[in-house]
This record gives C-alpha cells, sequence and structure tokens, in this order.
C-alpha cells in the first residue's frame, strides 16, 4: 500500500460528494474540488480563490466560487458518456498526495457494444500558483468510434445557491487549437491526448 495515494475501486455516487472534498487540491492559492469532468446531479463543482469573497443580499461573505473550467463531455458514436449509462469497467480514481495528481482511468462500453478506454489527469501547480491542467487520454479499443469532445467555461455554478459571478460562455481550447468545443474525431485504435490550461490572475 502506498501511503501516499488516497483510492477507490468502486463507484458510489452516493458518496461522491464527500470524496469530492476528501480528494480537492490546491497549492494555497487556488482550490478545486476533484469533481468528475462530466457532469452529474451528485456532484459539486467549486474553484476557489484564497482570499476572493462576496456577498449577496441577506447573505454572509463567503468565497465565492468561480466559474467551472473542469467540465468535459464526450460523446461516443453520438452516445453522452456517464459512467451512470453503459457500462463501465476497471473503474479507479485516486488523489497522490506527493505529486498533486488527481486521477481516473475506467473503461466505458457504449449502448451499442463501443469500447472506450479514458484516462483523466488534472493537478493544481505548486510552482507556477496561477495555473491548473487537465488531460484526458483516450484510446479506442474497438474500431469504428467517433468521439465528439465538448468543453467549455461554465458560469452556472454557485455556492449554497448564490451566484457570484455572471454567466460567461466560453470555450475552451489548447494552446495550439488542438482541442475545440464541438470537435468530432475518429478515434480506431489510436491515441488522442488533450491538455488544457487554465489561468486565475487576481491581484
Amino acid at each position: 500500500m502506498n501511503k501516499w495515494i488516497l483510492t477507490s475501486s468502486d463507484i458510489c455516487m452516493d458518496e461522491n460528494k464527500k470524496r469530492e472534498s476528501l480528494w480537492t487540491q490546491g497549492n494555497g492559492y487556488v482550490g478545486v474540488r476533484a469533481s468528475f469532468e462530466e457532469a452529474y446531479t451528485e456532484t459539486v463543482k467549486n474553484t476557489l480563490i484564497n482570499g476572493v469573497f462576496d456577498s449577496s443580499r441577506n447573505e454572509p461573505a463567503e468565497l465565492a466560487t468561480f466559474p467551472d473550467t473542469t467540465n468535459l463531455e464526450l460523446e461516443v458514436n453520438g452516445q453522452r458518456f456517464k459512467m451512470s449509462k453503459g457500462n463501465t469497467d476497471s473503474f479507479s480514481a485516486s488523489l497522490n498526495m506527493k505529486t498533486g495528481e488527481f486521477n481516473r482511468s475506467l473503461i466505458w462500453t457504449s449502448s451499442e457494444g463501443k469500447r472506450i478506454k479514458l484516462e483523466f489527469s488534472r493537478m493544481v501547480s505548486l510552482g507556477r500558483k496561477h495555473i491548473m491542467a487537465q488531460r484526458v487520454k483516450i484510446t479506442s479499443i474497438d474500431d469504428g468510434v467517433k468521439i465528439k469532445v465538448i468543453t467549455g467555461v461554465d458560469g452556472k455554478v454557485t455556492n449554497t445557491g448564490v451566484q457570484h459571478f455572471d454567466n460567461p460562455q466560453k470555450r475552451a481550447e489548447t494552446l495550439h487549437n488542438m482541442l475545440i468545443s464541438g470537435a468530432c474525431l475518429a478515434i480506431q485504435g489510436s491515441l488522442s491526448l488533450f491538455v488544457i490550461l487554465y489561468y486565475f490572475i487576481f491581484n
């Protein structure tokens, strides 16, 4: 047993919010809950910046929840990837407290029997406090797999029901336009790697 790694090999959505809190990443400036990239009702997506507080009418001041930049949805031949739909095997999620990485891997089978392997990784930089990086590695196990990637910045996040920012609907890309929201990729036995960098700068 590696004492540096908190890990789970079972999918229990009833325990999901507790695990998100337990696996939260931070560097003293930015903190990110360990919510999964795809959206679920049993989740709380929070990105918080140290020292940024806000209050609304009849509400006390609290740390303001920033727009969510971790959301990344995948469609496999037109079917939206959800661990609660289709079939999920070989699931593993872990937080490495030595490297600060949050990792998740699984094999997912769509309703039409197409299998893909997904490997997610996320980190909050300790050396460069304004940077968070996220990666998904997609491997097609079967032929004839088409992947649609949907990503962006979601401003509809709240903290105890209070939305602290306007509702921006922005699209996210990599530095070299390798990942564009709505892109459809044909993957047949090969690997695709996507890296997304986010900058949170407040002076």
